[in-house]
């Protein structure tokens, strides 16, 4: 009997140990989660948030521009900004917000206008 909600469950652990500073854990989770699923975008995500963490914003930007994703493209593209804004490319990432705001997704306005915020409120 197969566990569908295993890859959720395996993602969710790779979030907690990147927030948990367990950065060598969290990338052979993304890393297999990625070749196992190579269409879902949660574990790019996980990968480009860990190279946050690690302080490489031009290596998580360019993780997330070399992913292609039709269904969620406006979350793709809030990361992309989360990127621009660590690299000090806040205008260029208050653009993208700025349309992102209006997303159909559910879970990219809050936090599209979270980001925004934090650019205009410096």
């Amino acid at each position: 009997m197969a566990n569908n909600h295993l890859p959720q469950m395996l993602v969710e652990l790779g979030f907690i140990a990147v927030g948990q500073g367990m950065n060598s854990e969290a990338q052979c989770i993304f890393t297999a989660m990625q070749q196992q699923y190579p269409q879902q975008l949660a574990p790019v995500l996980g990968y480009a948030l860990l190279q946050l963490n690690q302080n490489e914003p031009e290596a998580a930007l360019a993780t997330l521009k070399n992913f292609s994703t039709v269904k969620e493209q406006d979350m793709l593209q809030a990361y992309q900004a989360l990127c621009l804004m660590k690299l000090g490319h806040n205008s260029e990432a208050e653009l993208l917000l700025k349309k992102l705001i209006n997303s159909p997704e559910p879970t990219v306005v809050p936090f599209a206008q979270s980001l925004l915020k934090e650019i205009t409120d410096d």
